[in-house]
C-alpha cells in the first residue's frame, strides 16, 4: 500500500483533530493533540527510531482486524504514562506512581482513540474499511521479539508509519506519545499469536 507524503500530512492533521475532539470529550478539559513528526519508515528505520525501548517503557497495542493487515503501537516514556494518567483522571500531575488497572485503562483507551484517528484518516484516502481490535498492554520485550519475528519473516518488506504526537492538557501540560502504525501480516499474525 504506497502512501504519498502529502496523503500522511493530511492524515496527522485530520487524526490529531479527531483525537483533540475525542480526548476533550472523555475528560471534559481542553486537549490539544498535535503531531510533531509524521513519516514512513522502513523496519530498520523503526528499530533507530523505538531503539529497543527501556523495559520500563509503557507499550500499548491493537491488532488491525478489517483491510489492512497489521497493528497500532502506542510507546511512551514510563514518566510520560503516569503524567498522562493523571492528567486523564483529574488528578494532580505527580500523583500516580504505579500502573494500576485504572492507569491501564487510561492508557489503552489513549491507543484507541488516536490510533482510530489516525487509521480513520487513512482508510478514507483510500475509501477502505478499516477497523482496529481492543486494545492491549504488552511489554518492551514483546516489542522487541516482535520486531525480529517481522525481519526474519518480511525483511524490509514492511509499511510502517510513524505518528510521533504530543498531547497539551488545558494549555498548561504536555506529553510525548509515539503512534506508529504498521502494515504487516507477519506482525498481524505475531500479535495473534502472542494472544492466544
Amino acid at each position: 500500500m504506497d502512501i504519498t507524503p502529502e496523503v500522511l500530512e493530511t492524515a496527522a492533521q485530520q487524526g490529531a483533530k479527531g483525537a483533540s475532539d475525542a480526548l476533550a470529550m472523555m475528560t471534559s478539559k481542553q486537549v490539544i493533540v498535535s503531531t510533531s513528526r509524521v513519516e514512513e519508515l522502513s523496519l530498520s528505520g523503526l528499530v533507530e527510531v523505538i531503539n529497543t525501548p527501556d523495559e520500563n517503557n509503557i507499550v500499548a497495542y491493537s491488532q488491525v482486524l478489517t483491510g489492512v493487515p497489521g497493528a497500532a503501537l502506542l510507546l511512551l516514556e514510563r514518566q510520560e504514562g503516569l503524567k498522562l494518567i493523571d492528567l486523564l483522571t483529574g488528578s494532580p500531575p505527580g500523583t500516580t506512581h504505579e500502573l494500576d488497572d485504572m492507569g491501564q485503562s487510561a492508557i489503552k483507551e489513549t491507543l484507541n482513540i488516536i490510533s482510530n484517528s489516525h487509521i480513520n484518516a487513512l482508510s478514507a484516502d483510500f475509501e477502505m474499511d478499516m477497523g482496529i481490535d481492543v486494545p492491549n498492554l504488552i511489554t518492551a520485550l514483546n516489542v522487541a521479539e516482535a520486531i525480529d519475528y517481522v525481519a526474519e519473516e518480511s525483511g524490509e518488506n514492511t509499511t510502517l508509519y510513524v505518528f510521533e504526537t504530543i498531547l497539551t492538557v488545558e494549555e498548561q501540560y504536555q506529553v510525548n506519545v509515539g503512534l506508529y502504525i504498521i502494515f504487516n501480516p507477519s506482525l498481524a499474525q505475531f500479535i495473534k499469536k502472542m494472544k492466544e
